[in-house]
């Protein structure tokens, strides 16, 4: 209970807190003990009590209810704003998204996996890691969860080729 005293203490958090009123304050270690009688000398404690009983120990903790209702007001007051210019630049993303899901999951198993062997192949040149490649997507198939790998290589390949399309070209050789 000594750490947590010596850390309200180091962050200046007792006197924040006392600052509030003139009435004295719970100690941390006192706190602690309120909140978890059976551990009063065990060392460190985790986890940290409920901010409620912070709440009721320092009259200041309210003040940070208010400052986290004012952040998040400021939040909502500004989401329509940023949803009108936000909007029109990840339209094309969840359009390459569907399209390649669509792609992905419409195409039965049997042509979609040994194309992607195939890719595997060409990229590799390892049998090694195609027999892998191909012993992960048995595995995947048995255990019911090809769609959801299925999904998420769909998604990998979108983002995949937007960092290359944005990553490998020298802009310095266009102007």
């Amino acid at each position: 209970m000594a750490f947590y005293d010596s850390l309200f203490n180091v962050l200046g958090l007792r006197v924040w807190c006392d600052s509030a009123t003139e009435t004295p304050k719970l100690s941390m270690a006192s706190l602690l003990a309120k909140t978890n009688p059976d551990a009063a000398n065990e060392g460190p404690i985790f986890p940290f009590p409920s901010m409620d009983e912070l709440y009721q120990a320092c009259l200041s903790f309210p003040q940070s209810r208010e400052f986290t209702a004012g952040v998040e007001a400021a939040f909502l007051n500004v989401k329509d704003v940023l949803k009108s210019v936000l909007d029109p630049l990840t339209q094309p993303l969840s359009w390459l998204l569907e399209l390649a899901l669509f792609s992905f999951l419409a195409t039965p198993w049997w042509i979609i996996i040994p194309l992607i062997l195939l890719f595997v192949w060409y990229v590799c040149r390892s049998v090694v890691v195609t027999v892998f490649v191909t012993l992960s997507f048995t595995f995947l198939a048995f255990i019911d969860h090809l769609d959801a790998a299925l999904q998420t290589l769909a998604i990998i390949a979108v983002c995949t080729g937007i960092c290359i399309l944005l990553g490998v070209p020298d802009w310095n050789c266009y102007g």
